[in-house]
C-alpha cells in the first residue's frame, strides 16, 4: 500500500468521528513516522506494511479519544450563565453597591419614621408618669409648710400619672399596627432577596 492510499483511507476512517483537529494530528503523527521508516531503508509499502492497517488505526483512534472525552469533566447545566452573572455583579459593584447603600439608607429612615410615633409617645408617657409620681411625693412634705401648695402638687401629680397611663395606653395599642407595618416592610425586603437570589438558580 502506498502512502497517498493509507493517508486516504486513515482521513476517510476518522473525518466525521474525530474533530478535525485531532484528524490532522493524527496524519500529521503516522505520515511522519512512514517518512522515518522510509529513511531507515524500507521501501514505501514496508514502511506502510510497518505502521498498521488505517482501519485498526481509526478504531483505536476513535475509541482513545472517546474515553478522553468521557473522562473530562462537563460543566453543570447553567454554570456558565452562572460565572457570567457573578463576572458581571463583580464589574457593576461601583453601580449596584451605590444603589445598595441607597436602598439601605431608604429602608433605615423608613424604619425611622415607622416607629418615631410609638417611640414619642412612650417618652412622653414616660415622662409624664415620672414627673406625677415626683409631684405626688413632693405634695407630702408641701403639706406641713402650705396646705393649699401641697394639695395642688397631689392634683397636678395625680393628673400627670394619669396622662402619662394613658398615653402609655394608646401608644401600647397603636404600636400593634406599627408592628404589623414593620413586619409587612421586612417581609416585602426578604422577597426582593429571594427573587434575586431565584435569578442565581
Amino acid at each position: 500500500m502506498k502512502r497517498s492510499e493509507f493517508t486516504i483511507r486513515l482521513r476517510a476512517g476518522l473525518e466525521g468521528n474525530v474533530p478535525a483537529s485531532e484528524v490532522a494530528r493524527q496524519l500529521e503523527y503516522y505520515n511522519e513516522m512512514i517518512l522515518d521508516l522510509m529513511e531507515e531503508g524500507n521501501t514505501e509499502e514496508e514502511a506502510v506494511a510497518k505502521v498498521g492497517d488505517p482501519n485498526e488505526i481509526v478504531f483505536e483512534a476513535v475509541d482513545n479519544y472517546s474515553a478522553g472525552a468521557a473522562a473530562m469533566p462537563m460543566p453543570q447545566q447553567g454554570e456558565g450563565r452562572r460565572w457570567l452573572v457573578i463576572m458581571l455583579l463583580i464589574i457593576g459593584s461601583p453601580i449596584w453597591g451605590s444603589f445598595l447603600i441607597a436602598a439601605l439608607g431608604i429602608l433605615f429612615a423608613a424604619e425611622v419614621v415607622l416607629w418615631c410615633i410609638p417611640f414619642t409617645g412612650l417618652v412622653t408617657s414616660g415622662g409624664f408618669g415620672i414627673g406625677g409620681l415626683w409631684a405626688l411625693f413632693a405634695s407630702f412634705p408641701a403639706f406641713i409648710h402650705a396646705p393649699f401648695m401641697g394639695v395642688t402638687e397631689l392634683g397636678i401629680g395625680l393628673l400627670c400619672i394619669g396622662i402619662g397611663l394613658l398615653g402609655g395606653w394608646i401608644t401600647y395599642k397603636i404600636s400593634a399596627w406599627f408592628l404589623r407595618a414593620h413586619l409587612a416592610l421586612m417581609s416585602w425586603v426578604a422577597s426582593q432577596f429571594r427573587r434575586g437570589k431565584a435569578a442565581f438558580n
